[in-house]
């Protein structure tokens, strides 16, 4: 894309993201609640997040931060948002591991014909 020019296809996106926002700000006012504006602020950093696993990083340690610790009961507590998040990179770096156990072949050489000395 050039920049300076605007392509039907950049309006349409636009214009699908501005009826989002716009549903979720009515309906934040119609329940008198802030919770339905999260989602215009999650959707983009979702998919910042599932293009490259790695920027998950980046928003953790630009939420360390501003952890707090919440209880959830007198005896339950967690720092939110950022223990969620430590569990999340936790995941995928246990499906990182074990993807790169069972799918990575153990003996490379025995299937090329080159001899390995």
């Amino acid at each position: 894309m050039q920049s300076g020019t605007i392509l039907a296809k950049d309006l349409k996106l636009y214009g699908i993201w501005m009826f989002v926002v716009a549903l979720c700000v009515v309906f934040a006012i119609a329940v008198e609640s802030p919770l339905p504006l999260l989602l215009p602020l999650t959707i983009p950093i979702a998919l910042w997040v599932i293009r490259d696993y790695r920027n998950l990083f980046y928003l953790f340690f630009a939420l360390v931060p501003f952890s707090i610790e919440y209880n959830f009961t007198p005896s339950l507590g967690t720092d939110l948002p950022s223990e969620p998040i430590m569990l999340l990179l936790f995941g995928i770096g246990l499906l990182l591991f074990f993807f790169s156990v069972f799918f990575t072949p153990i003996f490379p050489n025995i299937l090329t014909p080159l001899p390995c000395c």
